[in-house]
Formats: C-alpha cells, structure tokens, sequence
C-alpha cells in the first residue's frame, strides 16, 4: 500500500494503512469468515469494519494526526469495509473511496449470493451519509458491472450518498484498478475532482499553472498527462521545450533522474527537473 499511501501523502492526509486481522503479519487469526452456502456478509463486514474503527481510534491518539478530518479508502473488501464502517458514523469520518469494493467473490465471475450482498449495501445504505465515491473497472473478474450497479441502486435508493464512476477496461484484470499503475492514472484524478468539491485536502494547482503556462502546447499535454500519474514522480524540462516525466518510482531521486532521461530521450538538452510530485523545482 505503499504507492498509494504516498498518492495521499502528497495530497496534504496523514496515510496510514491498515492490515486487518488475519491478514500479512497482523496481530490475531481470520475473523471475516462466512459460509459460502448462506453468507453472513453484513457479519463479516461489520467485523472487517469494527478493526478499521479500533484502528480510527489508534491513529486519533497520533499528535500529527487531526481525528476531525478522515478520508476512508479501500480496495475489494477493503472498500465495502469501509462503507460499512461509513454506517456506523464514527465521528471524524467525512469521506470515503470505495475502489472495486464488495465480497463474496470466491472465482472469477462467481459470488457466494450477490442478492446477499445487494442487501448489504443497501442496509448500510440507509445509514450512510457522507459522500462516498465509487471507483469500478469492467473487466472486474470478481465484481462485474451488472452487480456492481445493482449495489450502487441498492445503496442510494436507500438514501446513501454516493457517485459511480465506472471505467472501461484494465489491461489485465480492473480489479487491479486500486494498485496497477495505469489504474491508479484512472481514479487518482477523479479523486482530486471529489476531494475539492467537497472542500478537502487535495494537491495544490498553483505550481502546474505556472509550469503549463510556460510549456508549448504539446508540452502541455504531457504535464497534463504527468498530473494524474501516480508518485513518486518527477517533471524534467529542457530550454528548448522538450519534456519528459517519471512516475511510480520507488523514491524521489529515482524519479528524478528517470525525468531527465526520459526529456533527453524526446530530444531535449540540458534537461532540468521542472516539478516534483506537485511541487515546484526552482531552476538554478
């Protein structure tokens, strides 16, 4: 979760991420369990949700943390966690992303009881209600778009807030959607559009606007295309116009350098790093 905790970091949040029980090197055994002849998924997601809050509860307790102010995100059963979290109303919670988010699924295109699940959404639906954004790819193998839309109808007809925002296909499978680099390209931009709508942290547009204003037509596709990658990443400029970027690194430097190259390789000379994440470069 690193890659995508910095996405966050870089957008002024506080990014923590949390392993469930029974999950990597998590304290305690697998507790989310269910029978997939009749699923108790509303169980297994307030169980799933009831760790989130105890981790909600922990981080609150942080001096750089502000508990009044707390987004939720979550990929597959970590987003439908979270919306189960969201019906709880735990104070502090404003937000939540919900990227390819249900259970259920135990094979490709194949669900215990999507009718259970439907009902799910549409209990916490009812008690939901703070905006909450829906990210889903169509080649989904677990959660198909048909399902999909029914949990979303289920979830608002109940009195849920929430936008749908389905994507066309992921190269490989869109369940990836929350960690594959062309996926994140994806969500992250909606994100910024939702954040700022409901007047919450997001990246500051001052530097961009100034570099783009600066930048050839051509240039600044690029930059545009550059703004909705992933961090770590890095914006190189060469006198003459050329650009090139770097993202997805494993660290700043490595974005760097992978800027420059990649400007020198368009045909740029004396390339220079431009931006870094969202910050500006001062030109020496």
């Amino acid at each position: 979760m690193l890659p995508q905790a910095r996405d966050f970091a870089h957008r002024g949040w506080l990014a923590v991420g949390v392993v469930r029980r029974g999950f990597g090197r998590s304290d305690g055994g697998f507790v989310e369990g269910y029978d997939c002849r009749d699923p108790d998924y509303g169980r297994a997601l307030r169980t799933a949700a009831a760790d989130l809050s105890a981790a909600l509860r922990a981080i609150s307790a942080r001096p750089d943390a502000d508990p009044s102010r707390v987004i939720g995100a979550g990929p597959s059963v970590g987003g439908a966690a979270m919306l189960t979290l969201a019906a709880g109303r735990p104070a502090g919670l404003l937000a939540v992303v919900n990227i390819s988010g249900g259970t259920g699924a135990y094979a490709s295109g194949k669900n215990c009881n999507e009718d259970h699940l439907i009902d799910h959404f549409t209990q916490i639906g009812g008690a939901v209600r703070i905006p909450t954004i829906w990210f889903y790819a169509a080649n989904d193998s677990y959660f198909a778009p048909v399902l999909v839309r029914r949990l979303f109808d289920g979830f608002r007809a109940a009195g849920g807030v929430a936008e749908l925002h389905p994507f066309g296909p992921l190269k490989t499978d869109g369940h990836e959607l929350w960690g594959a680099p062309d996926g994140r390209k994806l969500w992250l931009s909606e994100l910024d559009r939702f954040l700022r709508a409901h007047s919450l942290p997001s990246w500051e547009r001052a530097a961009a606007e100034s570099l783009s204003a600066r930048l050839p037509p051509a240039a600044g596709r690029v930059l545009a295309d550059y703004l909705d990658a992933g961090s770590e990443k890095a914006f190189a400029v060469a006198p003459s116009g050329f650009v090139g970027y770097w993202s997805g690194a494993d660290s700043a430097a490595e974005a760097r350098a992978g800027a420059i190259r990649e400007c020198q390789k368009a045909g740029g000379v004396n390339c220079s790093v431009a931006m870094e994440d969202f910050a500006a470069v001062p030109s020496h």
